[in-house]
Parts: structure tokens; C-alpha cells; sequence
């Protein structure tokens, strides 16, 4: 039977000796059921994985300051096993938390969401971000990185307000072909249906803007966000179309508040309605 340096040098073909090699990834194995217990990857894997992670001239003193044990984390979340997840929040997301502290509440759960996201969750043929961690110090460093840059990054190109006003250009329904009354009704409406939708977005909790996000704009499976948030996908599939209907409430609520007649709001929620994921798809990815 192969050994685990073999499965290593069939990646990653170095000028090494598979004897060093071999007590290298031994320790390295070692070191991580020690740091992570409970959390369980086999010999063969863990080489393959930790091998990718090598660069193609790495040398043996290279090798020796890897940051192995997290890397024993990082691939068992990557296979999205539920121990290895939970330790990542416990540990890292726990540590990593005071870097967020310069953002609004608000911000700081929509970018951890986000960066949840972008760590476990795979993107077509792209795996998870998690797979780019190479161990070249420590796991906790890597991710406050990526979690500030994530929370950056949502702060500079999220501007929800301006989104909705460029995105909820509902003159783009007039494609489709409603009756003389309710078209007149929404360009009477236009601008109170964009602010209404805007201000409902802005009231729901981090954790329903960011089901709809993950859903919606970005086109995440049921079961893929289960796996984020370790549930089953029913789960997520009642909460998204709990986030969704409230949502729409909170539009009937703020257009109520406008003084229109119930005839009306009921009319304009009807065209909030047919085109909720249009709207909160383009201005989720814009």
C-alpha cells in the first residue's frame, strides 16, 4: 500500500528525501489531532491536500514552517465536516471577531456571513477559499485577513440605497404587459415602491439579508447554505421563504404608511412581488 509520502510526491514531485518527507507529514498528522479533537482526516488525504499547498521549489526549511495543524482544520473543512466547522467558529471566528469591532453591528454580520460564504461554499469547478489557506502562518491570521477585507470590500461597494435606486428601475417591467390601470398606478408609484422596497431591505435582520443574498444574487443551493449553517435544507428553505415573506411585509407596512389605499398597496406589492429576485439579484451582485 502507498504510503502518505508517496500520495505527497505524486502531487508535488520534490527533490526531498520521502524519508523526511514521510516524519514530516507523520508530525504534522499528529499535531493536528492534537490540536483538533474530534476532528478527523486520514493519512492519504491529508497528504494529497497539504501537498497541493507546496510550492513547486519548496525546500525542506520551507516545508518545517508550515503551519500544519491548521492546515489538518482547513482540509477538514473544506470537506465540510460538521466538527471541523464547528471548531473553525469556536477558535477562529471567535478570535478573529475584535479586528470587526471598527464596523457597524449590522456590518459585522453581513461580512462574516460573506466571508463564511467565500470560505466553504464552492463556486462552479472552484472550491471554497478555504483551499487557498497554504499554512504559511497561522490559520487565525489568514482569515482576520480575508474577514477584513470582506467586511471592506461590502462596506465600499454595498451602498444598499444607491443599489435600489439604480437597480429597482421598475421602467424595466415594462416589458412585461399589465393592464392600462396598474400600469398608471406604477408610474404614479414608481419612486414610493423603490424607496418602500429600499427601507423594508434595510429593516430585515443581518441573517435574513444575508439568506437572500446567498439565494438570490448569488444562486447558492438550498444545501449548500445548509452546510454553512449546518442545518438540513429544509431548514434553509423555510427560512429563506420566511425572509422573503417578511420582506414583503415590511414593503406592505412602509407603503401603508404613505396613506395609500389597500387597493393600491396590494396592487404595488403585486409588482414588488413578481420581480423580488430580479430586483434584490441585481442589486445583491451590483
Amino acid at each position: 500500500m502507498p504510503a502518505p509520502s508517496d500520495r505527497f510526491f505524486a502531487v508535488r514531485p520534490l527533490p526531498l528525501s520521502p524519508s523526511f518527507v514521510e516524519a514530516w507529514l507523520e508530525r504534522g498528522l499528529d499535531a493536528g489531532r492534537a490540536a483538533w479533537p474530534g476532528v478527523s482526516v486520514d493519512a492519504d488525504t491529508f497528504a494529497r491536500a497539504v501537498a497541493r499547498r507546496v510550492s513547486h521549489d519548496a525546500t525542506a526549511a520551507q516545508l518545517e514552517s508550515m503551519h500544519l495543524s491548521d492546515v489538518y482544520l482547513a482540509v477538514a473543512c473544506e470537506a465540510g465536516q460538521q466538527a471541523a466547522l464547528a471548531a473553525f467558529e469556536r477558535h477562529v471566528i471567535r478570535a478573529v471577531l475584535p479586528s470587526l469591532e471598527r464596523f457597524a453591528p449590522d456590518q459585522r454580520d453581513d461580512a462574516l456571513q460573506l466571508l463564511r460564504a467565500k470560505l466553504f461554499v464552492p463556486r462552479g469547478d472552484r472550491k471554497g477559499a478555504i483551499a487557498d489557506y497554504r499554512g504559511q502562518g497561522p490559520l487565525v491570521s489568514w482569515v482576520r485577513a480575508t474577514a477584513v477585507r470582506t467586511a471592506l470590500d461590502a462596506q465600499r461597494t454595498v451602498r444598499e440605497h444607491d443599489a435600489f435606486d439604480e437597480v429597482l428601475e421598475l421602467s424595466g417591467l415594462e416589458e412585461r404587459r399589465f393592464d392600462p390601470e396598474l400600469e398608471a398606478l406604477r408610474r404614479q408609484h414608481q419612486q414610493t415602491l423603490k424607496h418602500a422596497l429600499h427601507a423594508a431591505f434595510a429593516a430585515l435582520r443581518p441573517e435574513e439579508r444575508n439568506l437572500l443574498r446567498l439565494s438570490v444574487a448569488e444562486g447558492l443551493s438550498l444545501a449548500k447554505i445548509g452546510v454553512m449553517h449546518q442545518v438540513h435544507e429544509s431548514t434553509v428553505s423555510r427560512w429563506v421563504a420566511q425572509a422573503r415573506e417578511r420582506l414583503l411585509q415590511l414593503t406592505r407596512e412602509h407603503l401603508a404608511k404613505l396613506g395609500l389605499a389597500d387597493a393600491e398597496v396590494d396592487s404595488l406589492l403585486g409588482v414588488a412581488h413578481s420581480q423580488l429576485d430580479l430586483s434584490l439579484g441585481r442589486m445583491l451582485r451590483g
